[in-house]
């Protein structure tokens, strides 16, 4: 009988020193996924078998490729030993997905008509005025460029916002993420900036005073 590709077993080692890293607790993640507050700790303390779906939710809050987590050597659960329990977790999973979509989608089309409607009172406004001035050129500029901020990505913001926070040097992982979670930027759009561009971190002090930095060797 073929085996089941819905159901998957966490590297438990590698996600609690993944969240040790970044001091995320595992009652954070499990409300990231839309998980009750146990969800986490009860799956790495039982070594649990969780929908496939499960594991690239954390992976995508964690910016990681989805099977990132998957216990590599451990065999997956067949068809017939699936249990409601199973099914019923791996539905919910995918109605959440399909709820996070279909928000998402709804945010762009609101984003791209009222940059498309922007833009087109401000060309009606420029040419009523008619005045070829630096002024007006400059306004043009400044125009295009919140435009093209606009419509950059997640992840495209975040890499931006990484090679400028870096620019001079190595800096603390806590005010960079403080500081891009202010930005508005994703967390997960965030690490994996800082992984395509192979930023470099480094950790000085020990125990409660350990600091981990960032920078771009």
């Amino acid at each position: 009988m073929s085996k089941a590709k819905d159901m998957v077993k966490i590297d438990s080692r590698l996600l609690e020193s993944i969240l040790r890293e970044r001091e995320i607790t595992k009652s954070e993640l499990s409300r990231k996924i839309g998980k009750n507050d146990t969800y986490i700790s009860k799956t790495l303390r039982e070594g649990a078998m969780i929908p496939e779906v499960s594991e690239s939710l954390i992976c995508l809050v964690l910016g990681f490729d989805p099977g990132y987590f998957v216990l590599k050597d451990v065999e997956e659960r067949s068809e017939t030993e699936q249990t409601p329990a199973d099914l019923a977790a791996l539905q919910d999973d995918i109605s959440w997905l399909k709820a996070q979509k279909e928000a998402d989608s709804k945010k762009l089309v609101m984003l791209i008509n009222g940059l498309h409607d922007a833009g087109t009172v401000l060309e009606k406004i420029l040419q009523k005025v008619g005045a070829n001035t630096l002024q007006l050129e400059k306004m043009k500029d400044d125009f295009r460029a919140v435009v093209k901020d606009l419509e950059l990505t997640g992840y495209d913001k975040a890499v931006k916002y990484l090679k400028e926070t870096l620019a001079n040097g190595r800096v603390l992982e806590t005010d960079i993420t403080k500081k891009a979670e202010l930005e508005g930027l994703k967390l997960n759009d965030l690490y994996r900036a800082k992984r395509d561009l192979h930023v470099d971190t480094a950790s000085t002090g020990y125990g409660k005073n350990q600091k981990t930095w960032w920078f771009i060797s």
